[in-house]
């Protein structure tokens, strides 16, 4: 178990739960605390880089829309979390 896989483990984890605290805050002050987004995402596991890839790209069209719906960005937030707690399961250590 090298450190650097440890490292990178400890990485994802921690942006996943960051971006989790910010859903639950975007949850709070927009009074969506009881809408729960449909997360399905396909069982095929693509590579790590591209569940990253969407990952990263979900967080940035969620930061676009924060102001205009934040409805839809909480939504995009979840779906990045799910993509990278899924990917961070698949690292194995």
């Amino acid at each position: 178990m090298s450190e650097a896989r440890i490292n990178a483990k400890f990485k994802l984890w921690r942006a996943a739960s960051e971006a989790d605290y910010a859903a639950l805050i975007l949850s709070i002050t927009n009074n969506l605390v009881d809408f729960n987004p449909k997360l399905d995402e396909p069982n095929a596991s693509p590579p790590l880089g591209a569940t990253l890839t969407k990952a990263q790209d979900l967080l940035k069209g969620a930061l676009s829309l924060v102001s205009e719906d934040p409805k839809a960005s909480y939504e995009r937030i979840k779906r990045a979390v799910a993509l990278m707690r899924k990917a961070s399961a698949a690292t194995s250590l």
